[in-house]
């Protein structure tokens, strides 16, 4: 082997010592962003999980800090869409009716869901998954968007949202939810855009909040 090839040699195991080092760090150093968040346990899971291995939902860890000191207990929340979310907003709010399509999914999930949750399963092939928040008496102060047909979704939400109600909505950053972004501006709406990583994956996205002046979260 020649000089320079010992050189290259060296320089390549300094660097995979140097990414090693890193990588523990951020497993095991308390100031971790990756191990406060739960990121790693949930990246190794494919799960939505925090740092104690508990349910949270599937958005920007930035949008999920915003929600934790805001969130009521006397809240009624609809989810489009459903899962660990589910679990987590029914610890904390006083009702979730949350609506999936898949019925693989469907039954996973409903062998875990507690007393103040109703798990509803809905087809894609009509209306009815989307029109599912119109089958609700309750008017509702949170609703989820994070499901299938989300801008068929908000105009069904709009008629069961109570007037301190507010809107989240997930992976916003899409540009074919922008007409229903436009529907909610017209509607008095404001909003508020979390981007940023979340659990499971490695790329960024977005989370944003819909707010009225006067809404259920203090905003």
């Amino acid at each position: 082997m020649t000089f320079k090839s010992q050189v290259k040699s060296q320089i390549k195991k300094i660097e995979w010592v140097s990414r090693l080092v890193q990588s523990r760090a951020l497993r095991v150093h308390e100031a971790s962003f990756a191990r406060s968040t739960g990121w790693f346990e949930s990246a190794r899971t494919g799960t939505s999980v925090d740092s104690n291995d508990d349910p949270i939902p599937w958005i920007t860890y930035s949008a999920l800090h915003f929600l934790k000191g805001r969130i009521r207990t006397d809240l009624k929340v609809f989810e489009f869409g459903s899962g660990n979310s589910t679990l987590w907003w029914a610890a904390k709010v006083q009702k979730v009716v949350s609506c999936e399509h898949d019925p693989v999914w469907h039954e996973l999930v409903r062998h875990r869901i507690p007393q103040n949750v109703k798990y509803l399963l809905r087809s894609l092939d009509d209306e009815s998954y989307s029109r599912a928040i119109l089958e609700e008496d309750d008017a509702f102060d949170v609703v989820v968007i994070d499901g299938r047909r989300r801008n068929e979704c908000l105009i069904s939400a709009m008629q069961r949202l109570n007037e301190e109600g507010v809107v989240i909505w997930d992976n916003s950053d899409r540009a074919r939810y922008v007409e229903s972004f436009d529907l909610l501006a017209n509607h008095g709406f404001r909003r508020i855009e979390f981007r940023g990583m979340g659990p499971v994956g490695i790329a960024e996205w977005e989370t944003s909040v819909f707010y009225r002046s006067s809404n259920c979260l203090d905003i």
